[in-house]
């Protein structure tokens, strides 16, 4: 099953190129998301990289084109655009990069 799969990437790679600017690394933390209408909610980290990062969780307020602050404990806040939202899922776009050392 494993070579299958392989195989498989492989030929989506192909086909498909990764259009992402930077190796995701996946995570799981919380973080708190905040809109810039005083919004907030807790959510899930799933992977990061260092030009945006997914969650996970349950608002009725996320919507492509908006923006969030994403607060994980210990860390400096960091400002985001919405790139797209699927059932409690969400990307986030980060409006200024943040260095590689960061996202351990």
């Amino acid at each position: 099953m494993g070579a299958v799969k392989a195989r498989l990437n492989a030929v989506c790679n192909a086909i498909i190129p990764n259009r992402r600017k930077a190796m995701r690394h996946p995570v799981w933390a919380g973080v708190e998301l905040s809109s810039s209408h005083g919004d907030s909610l807790e959510a899930v980290l799933c992977d990061i990289s260092t030009h945006g990062c997914s969650v996970t969780c349950e608002s009725d307020w996320l919507r492509p084109g908006g923006f969030v602050t994403v607060s994980l404990k210990g860390k400096s806040p960091v400002q985001a655009i919405i790139s797209w939202v699927r059932d409690s899922n969400a990307g986030l776009e980060f409006l200024r990069p943040i260095p590689p050392e960061q996202i351990e």
